[in-house]
């Protein structure tokens, strides 16, 4: 868990977005428990803001309370980072999927992320500059 509102002892596991099989643009975020054993519960939307925006390969983080996502809108390169505030389990803050306001330096699509201290690197993927696989890495500071 990475919210204090969570009970000691809690953890859970948040999926969204994607892509269909006939490459239509996903939504949805759902949530599950996971229990004593590493075993899920049953995936809830209930309380769990979808995103606004079609989203998929986009870098992910859980920090300081909120989830956050990086690039990957639209089913290509964004340079654009949402988030959202973790409230009572498992659902999201109202308002939930806000625009961060930080621009990348490059539009990345199925980037990795990963995350040191207070950093979050997000790293090559599909960008929009002229070569479209990127070797280069991203910093940004939660």
């Amino acid at each position: 868990s990475v919210s204090t509102s969570y009970p000691a002892g809690t953890a859970y596991v948040f999926a969204g977005g994607g892509q269909t099989a006939a490459g239509a643009g996903q939504t949805n975020v759902e949530a599950a428990l996971v229990a004593a054993g590493g075993q899920l519960g049953v995936w809830n939307d209930a309380g769990v803001q979808n995103f606004g925006v079609s989203a998929s390969g986009y870098g992910v983080c859980a920090a300081n309370g909120q989830l956050f996502t990086f690039g990957g809108q639209n089913g290509g390169p964004s340079r654009g980072a949402m988030s959202a505030v973790l409230a009572t389990p498992p659902t999201l803050a109202a308002g939930a999927w806000n625009d961060e306001g930080l621009s990348m330096t490059r539009g990345r699509y199925l980037l990795g992320s990963a995350v040191q201290s207070a950093f979050i690197f997000l790293l090559g993927g599909q960008t929009d500059e002229p070569s479209a696989a990127s070797r280069t890495t991203e910093l940004v500071i939660w």
